[in-house]
């Protein structure tokens, strides 16, 4: 789940950075609250309102 994945414009995206350029995309009031990315081995719950205003990563994963 941290690799990239080819978006429709061409660049190289991982789950999180995917959601990040959504949220970014939305007027703060429509940002999702979480973000969740699946591969049915692992969950990752990223909080964006975390991410965007301190910029690094903060994802819970369950096992």
């Amino acid at each position: 789940m941290t690799k990239g994945i080819k978006q429709s414009d061409g660049t190289w995206l991982t789950p999180m950075q995917q959601m990040i350029r959504y949220a970014n995309a939305m007027n703060y009031d429509e940002m999702p609250r979480w973000g969740i990315s699946c591969n049915f081995q692992e969950f990752m719950i990223f909080d964006p309102m975390q991410i965007c205003m301190v910029r690094r990563c903060s994802c819970i994963v369950i096992c």
